[in-house]
């Protein structure tokens, strides 16, 4: 309804037209937006809008709810937009962020004033924004054009890297998939296509990337629910317990972590994690600077997946829209505390500090990266495999599975952790429900209603089982205050080549063994134990779900 929006006075929408010769502010556009009208010799012809950077009524796009009324119908609020793209911003407004569409209104007035006065361009101010291309290039540019899906910018003044990076980087970007580039201003990052241009002209150099889409962002509500970690990052015990924590909740733990992982710390996968430690040591004595160097390294995470040739790989923190301000803080201690304001994937805001643990100092202080991370960064996949395997100490793999070894697990494996998760079982969960049962399965037959007979015959007579497992089947939640509900989980042993994996899912397993190898005593306590708490994480979570 137009009575609940803060809508601009005409003075204001005279003056942000003015300003600008009333030619459209977005970049490569500049079209004249006003003119005589050809049927009323005292009337002009107006085709522009004042568009709003933050909007005008809760709900619409970069809404901001801490502005005033007369905020959000000030002069600073507004843009001059031709009609197609003041549309534009409003219709795909994940793509065109505040902090951006100010600077593109800067950058035509400065243009305007220019041509009024004359002026050379090293007697006005433009406004930059940080731009990254790789974790060792990055500069200061301005917004030259956004035309479609490509973006042009004029390069300013390197913050990583040099001239011939950048050449390096024209070359060779085309031949791998993957390679990014991420606007500090947007607060976006996106995948490059095939298509990277660098010219450099009179002394102005400048680029042009085509862009891939924006990822899809999550609702932080729906990402699932984990262990708690404290502030020490030590998992948190409450009532006895194990806490389980979900939604945003969650959210600020998994942006914690993140941010105190360096790459190459988990070797299964040397991507995953941030550069803030390496960032925060080499520019602390810069808070300015450090504080737009985490907002694009967060932005990566936001919008960046770690492996892009896979079509399923997701960035870590899709569950967040953008980063709306950033403050590091001096480091207490082993953790740095950061106070970070943001828009979640569901449109809400949030602010809050976090820690981030503090890794210890890399001596190279000239150096941002140290060069194995920049070798990991950069490397080729035929690369990485050679420089993974190469680190790999085991033994060559020769046993396979066999019937016998399949028998031995299930009639042996299985049976001694049902008998480490009983206690905790007929102690504390199946007195929680009406009824309970625990049994085995073969490739997700039950074995309680097959005889031996029945698996030796699958194994001998129709070939290996893909899978043998445990479920605990649990009906019929008896506590007050709540509707009873029923739960099911189970624990599986999927049979690879040469080794078998322990685990609620084949993706991310507890314990993988060689055929020749039995776990020891402890190792199937460790089993039951994940048996016990993956159980007690999905009665938890029906808990919250249904409060």
């Amino acid at each position: 309804m137009a009575g609940l929006r803060d809508n601009f006075k005409s003075e204001v929408k005279r003056i942000l037209g003015s300003r600008v010769a009333f030619r459209c502010c977005y970049p490569g556009c500049g079209v004249l937006t006003i003119g005589p009208n050809a049927v009323d010799d005292y009337k002009a012809i107006v085709l522009g809008e004042a568009a709003h950077i933050h909007a005008a009524a809760s709900g619409g796009p970069r809404y901001l709810p801490e502005m005033t009324a007369d905020e959000r119908k000030s002069f600073d609020n507004g843009i001059w937009l031709c009609r197609h793209h003041a549309k534009l911003i409003d219709a795909d407004f994940r793509s065109y962020s505040a902090e951006t569409l100010l600077q593109w209104k800067q950058t035509m007035e400065t243009d305007t004033y220019r041509q009024l006065k004359d002026l050379t361009k090293s007697s006005i101010h433009e406004p930059t924004t940080i731009i990254c291309l790789h974790p060792q290039l990055m500069f200061e540019g301005i917004w030259k054009s956004a035309v479609n899906d490509t973006w042009r910018f004029v390069v300013k003044d390197f913050i990583f890297g040099d001239l011939n990076a950048l050449r390096e980087y024209g070359s060779s970007h085309k031949q791998v998939f993957g390679n990014y580039i991420i606007v500090e201003s947007q607060g976006d990052g996106r995948l490059i296509h095939d298509s990277f241009e660098w010219a450099n002209e009179n002394g102005t150099l400048e680029i042009a990337v085509k862009v891939y889409p924006p990822v899809i962002r999550r609702d932080p509500n729906h990402i699932g629910g984990d262990l708690a970690l404290g502030p020490d990052h030590d998992l948190v015990i409450e009532n006895g317990d194990f806490k389980i924590i979900s939604g945003k909740q969650l959210a600020k733990q998994l942006i914690e972590s993140n941010l105190s992982i360096t790459p190459v710390t988990l070797l299964m996968n040397p991507k995953v994690g941030s550069m803030f430690n390496i960032y925060y040591h080499a520019h602390k004595q810069n808070p300015i600077l450090l504080n737009r160097i985490i907002k694009i390294e967060l932005t990566r995470l936001i919008t960046i997946p770690i492996r892009p040739e896979d079509p399923t790989d997701q960035p870590e923190l899709n569950f967040i829209n953008r980063i709306i301000n950033i403050n590091v803080l001096d480091e207490v201690g082993n953790y740095v505390p950061v106070q970070i304001s943001l828009e979640w994937g569901d449109g809400t805001f949030w602010s809050d500090t976090i820690q981030v643990f503090l890794s210890p100092q890399h001596n190279d202080e000239q150096k941002p990266i140290p060069e194995i991370i920049e070798r990991i960064l950069d490397m080729k996949p035929l690369e990485e495999l050679r420089v993974l395997t190469s680190s790999l100490t085991g033994p060559e793999l020769t046993i396979k599975q066999t019937p016998e070894i399949t028998l031995r697990i299930f009639q042996e494996l299985l049976p001694a952790i049902m008998d480490n998760a009983s206690k905790a079982l007929e102690s504390e969960i199946f007195p929680l429900f009406n009824e309970h049962i625990l049994y085995r399965s073969f490739d997700n037959n039950s074995y309680e209603y097959n005889t031996s007979y029945d698996l030796e015959l699958h194994l001998y007579k129709r070939g290996l089982v893909h899978q043998l497992g445990i479920t605990i089947s649990l009906k019929g939640f008896k506590k007050a205050g709540i509707r009873a509900f029923d739960v099911m989980t189970d624990l599986f042993i999927y049979f690879n080549d040469y080794n078998y994996m322990i685990g609620y899912s084949k993706s991310k397993p507890w314990m993988t063994k060689l055929y020749n190898q039995r776990p020891s005593e402890d190792e199937i306590a460790k089993v039951a134990d994940d048996f016990i708490n993956n159980a007690i994480k999905q009665i938890n979570q029906k808990i919250l779900d249904l409060q």
